[in-house]
């Protein structure tokens, strides 16, 4: 009996023994803390509230360093710097610089951060007008994601344009790579909305800068497919924008009652978003496209109205001139 009772016992034993878990749990909260506050961050950023989003972002920094997440760590400072350029707090930005360079070049695995700082870089040298520079950059791109291709490719692109380049070729090549993109994002193979939203807004652009019928009718093409992009990651700014230059297309190919709609719809996001000037420009040329629509009174009396509240003084110039032709 006592055999039996060992036996069972032992049996027992081992059956608790078999359910333990076979590896350690390394779940870290802090690290859960800080990939919360760079989703907040993010959204942030995307509002264009840049302060915020920098404060967001060190926070995350800050338990990336308590945890010793390197690589984590330095995305977050590419993050940080990419907030102190737009609010041109020059002095900081370049001192994040200096710090970001130096973990480059003690991380291992590094490419993929690498090539992340590239990318900051190449947006200065875009502001900055430094074209040439910028596409000899890009080069240095090594070993990239399809990601991160597909932004350097939209980079160049509109570098490409810039310096008034031969960019056919580009634009079929990055009109291929996105819409490959953004298949493989609805089949959840590819991440990054937002640089598929970069990539068919940049040919976009490009379009509509040939000031032609078919440059505006590409433009439309482009400035949808943009537009979806940006619905899905609900980026209101991008949003606004994508439709202004859709509504300015229709405007441009004497598609009147198109362009009004496009471009009440815009003016009315960035209403939202408080962006008055950016509004008023946009409801401006939606009022011009409702007024070559019916012919109606009403929109000479609106576009006055608009003249003597708007407090941009370009714009202000713009509907005398245009109420001077048409009034």
């Amino acid at each position: 009996m006592r055999k039996l009772l060992f036996s069972v016992i032992i049996v027992l034993l081992c059956a608790a023994c078999s359910s333990l878990p076979k590896n350690r749990d390394i779940a870290n909260p802090l690290k859960s803390q800080a990939e919360h506050l760079v989703n907040k961050a993010e959204l942030f950023e995307k509002q264009q509230l840049y302060s915020n989003a920098k404060d967001y972002y060190v926070n995350a920094l800050d338990k990336y360093i308590l945890i010793d997440e390197q690589n984590r760590a330095t995305l977050t400072k590419i993050s940080i710097a990419r907030q102190l350029k737009k609010l041109n707090q020059e002095e900081e930005y370049k001192q994040l610089l200096e710090d970001i360079q130096y973990d480059l070049n003690m991380l291992q695995n590094k490419q993929v951060l690498k090539n992340e700082f590239t990318l900051l870089l190449i947006d200065d040298l875009y502001q900055k007008a430094e074209y040439d520079s910028l596409l000899l950059f890009s080069e240095t791109i090594k070993d990239e994601s399809d990601e991160q291709r597909l932004r350097k490719h939209s980079w160049q692109l509109l570098a490409m344009y810039s310096k008034k380049a031969n960019h056919k070729a580009q634009i079929s090549i990055l009109s291929t790579q996105a819409n490959k993109a953004m298949n493989n994002y609805m089949k959840k193979k590819f991440n990054d909305i937002t640089a598929i939203s970069f990539a068919f807004y940049s040919l976009g652009y490009v379009s509509y800068q040939k000031n032609n019928a078919d440059g505006y009718k590409d433009a439309i093409k482009y400035f949808n497919k943009a537009y979806e992009a940006d619905r899905i990651d609900q980026n209101y700014n991008n949003l606004a924008a994508d439709l202004y230059y859709i509504g300015l297309s229709y405007y441009n190919l004497n598609e009147y009652e198109k362009a009004g709609w496009h471009l009440q719809r815009s003016a009315n996001i960035y209403k939202q978003l408080l962006s008055q000037n950016k509004h008023d420009f946009a409801y401006f040329y939606s009022l011009i496209s409702r007024y070559l629509t019916d012919n109606s009174p009403i929109y000479i009396e609106q576009i006055i109205l608009l003249a003597d509240n708007t407090y941009d003084e370009e714009l202000k110039n713009i509907i005398q001139k245009w109420l001077e032709t048409n009034k």
